[in-house]
């Protein structure tokens, strides 16, 4: 399996409709079952089985960040990753962008919160934007909670969750053993999931 494959689809060209170019893709079929399906059945996953699914989410994601024009997902979520067997794929393709710092193409406002980049407020879109959303699946796959989500006080508006950011995101445990997660993974995902994207990953 390679980058592309992970992405799930296939980019062909640009094509102008009224004197705006667009690019185009073309969709492969997918067999497998949604990650946020799996999650809602099973929990949370271990270590080991939500790495799996991570190397494959980050080389299609690898993928998107090299051509020749970067595309950014801006939508990696549960919802929009298809797990079959130890292969997964990124699908969803209604917020793909170029590089932006600006209004958007696509509706911000159907993006879920909790998976977005602190940045993507200040309508700011780029490679780092994904690690981000990345960081946040992970998180998600291990807990079977969204980043900086605490029970005690629920977070209503996405002020209040900009806010919640502020804070360090704490330990992370391994549901199926109970102990932290050792040092150099719990240092991975805080990395990717800094709200300053200086400080995260730069590519995939």
């Amino acid at each position: 399996m390679n980058e592309c494959d992970t992405f799930a689809s296939v980019f062909n060209g640009k094509i102008k409709v009224k004197g705006i170019e667009y690019a185009y893709v073309a969709r492969n079929y997918v067999e497998g079952e949604r990650l946020s399906d799996i999650l809602e059945k099973n929990g949370p996953l271990s270590w080991t089985q939500a790495a799996l699914i991570m190397v494959s989410v980050l080389k299609g994601l690898s993928y998107l960040h090299g051509m020749t024009i970067p595309v950014i997902h801006n939508d990696i979520t549960p919802r929009n990753i298809i797990v079959d067997g130890n292969d997964a794929y990124i699908i969803g393709k209604g917020h793909l962008s170029y590089i932006c710092f600006g209004s958007p193409k696509f509706n911000v406002r159907d993006m879920n919160p909790w998976f977005m980049a602190p940045e993507t407020y200040r309508r700011k879109f780029n490679p780092t934007t994904d690690i981000f959303c990345a960081g946040a699946l992970f998180y998600k796959m291990l807990t079977g909670l969204e980043p900086w989500h605490n029970a005690e006080s629920e977070i209503s508006s996405v002020s209040q969750l900009r806010e919640a950011r502020r804070e360090p995101l704490g330990c992370i445990f391994d549901v199926h053993t109970g102990s932290p997660l050792p040092d150099e993974n719990l240092a991975l995902v805080t990395k990717m999931l800094s709200p300053d994207c200086d400080h995260r990953y730069k590519s995939a």
